[in-house]
């Protein structure tokens, strides 16, 4: 990338007139011979870390005063600064001139010279060059990766617990924690660029990774993360037609499992009811009473694709057209029922589907006896069942 940054001689030496693109220059003219222009470094070392410009000052001084009309060119033919120039006045016959290196530049070193031409004509065609133009500025570039990790702790990994992670070396400001089995992972505390401090819930269950990512993608660290369970969680629901007990499954799907066991912990579903049976397909509850008030509920969750196939007495979440729109709803299938599914045998596609997060592990004969209910319409809803299916109570029991 060619980048032309117009300047313009004024008096003795140069001022400002933008950056980057072709530009124009503004002009003045002034009498003397022998050019001359030296810079001071005299050549540019910079480090920078990835993802953040920096701005270095070069001091150029000219031995001569220059006649005639003069237009001054900064060429940069790879792209390593942003175009932004600004000049000071140090004297009659030098400017401190500041250059921003590029904060997009890839990790890596990159040598080469910045061209500045004090020509007559357009800088950028330069067909009529001072005497002793172009000069050429070197530089030395190294785009160092952002954040050095010395250490990393976690104070606990114990499922649904909040865990706390602390993060200490150099240049972190801008690095980020990934650990997928964390919930809701927040900064807290006092941060620096030495250290950063975050918590988590943690949702999920088995083998996993704690990664730090640098602003641009790059790992700068991981280590193996497990979160062990004995068995998975269960649920027992009881009903106006019998107890069911759900088998949940964290590990497939970490987020929505706490979503159902926060409900159930909260007593949320406690007289509610199943609204919604169709004997060859489903029978939902979890968000009406049995005056078919919808109560409130907490905010949606992310639609969890996995691989948990909608089949004969496993639960899901229940949502409308939206993706990310599941609350508190969920639906038993009393069938099987593969056209709700995430994946298919060759792949998982996260924008279609319904989340099975569990299995009924008894009480199918319940379940059976739900879905043969009578139903009607009622308030403006289908399958409504004639006397009400009620949930006495939904407690985690494992």
């Amino acid at each position: 990338m060619k980048k032309l940054f117009c300047l313009s001689i004024l008096g003795l030496l140069l001022t400002a007139c933008g950056g980057g693109g072709s530009g124009s220059s503004n002009t003045a003219s002034v009498v003397v011979n022998d050019p001359g222009l030296s810079f001071i470094p005299e050549a540019l070392n910079v480090a920078v870390v990835e993802g953040q410009s920096k701005v270095t000052v070069v001091r150029a001084t000219a031995n001569k005063v220059f006649s005639g009309t003069v237009n001054v060119g900064i060429i940069d033919t790879k792209g390593v600064t942003t175009g932004k120039v600004n000049m000071t006045a140090v004297s009659s016959f030098a400017y401190d001139v500041a250059l921003e290196v590029s904060g997009k530049l890839p990790i890596g070193v990159y040598d080469g010279a910045l061209e500045v031409r004090l020509c007559k004509d357009s800088p950028e065609v330069c067909n009529q060059p001072h005497p002793g133009s172009p000069w050429k500025l070197p530089y030395h570039i190294e785009v160092k990766v952002s954040g050095s990790i010395g250490q990393v702790s976690i104070d606990q990994l114990k499922y649904r617990q909040i865990s706390k992670i602390t993060v200490t070396g150099e240049n972190l400001a801008q690095t980020n924690v990934i650990m997928p089995f964390c919930l809701s992972l927040t900064e807290t505390g006092n941060t620096s660029s030495t250290q950063r401090n975050f918590s988590c819930k943690i949702v999920g269950v088995g083998n996993s990774e704690l990664s730090i990512i640098s602003p641009k993608g790059t790992k700068l660290y991981s280590m193996p993360v497990v979160i062990a369970q004995a068995n998975p969680p269960q649920v027992t629901m009881k009903t106006s037609l019998g107890d069911m007990v759900v088998e949940l499954n964290p590990a497939k799907a970490p987020i929505t499992v706490d979503n159902f066991l926060t409900y159930t912990e909260n007593g949320f579903y406690t007289n509610k009811i199943f609204h919604r049976v169709i004997s060859n397909f489903v029978i939902q509850g979890g968000g009406y009473d049995a005056d078919l008030k919808q109560a409130a509920t907490m905010l949606p969750i992310k639609l969890e694709a996995n691989d948990l196939s909608n089949l004969r007495g496993t639960i899901a979440m229940a949502r409308s057209a939206v993706l990310d729109s599941a609350t508190s709803q969920f639906f038993i299938n009393v069938v099987d029922n593969i056209a709700l599914d995430s994946c298919t045998q060759s792949s998982c596609v996260a924008t279609q589907g319904y989340a099975v997060f569990g299995k009924i592990v008894s009480g199918l004969d319940v379940m059976d006896r739900i879905r043969q209910v009578p139903t009607k319409q009622a308030s403006g809803m289908s399958d409504v069942p004639v006397s009400p299916v009620i949930i006495y109570s939904a407690t985690q029991t494992r």
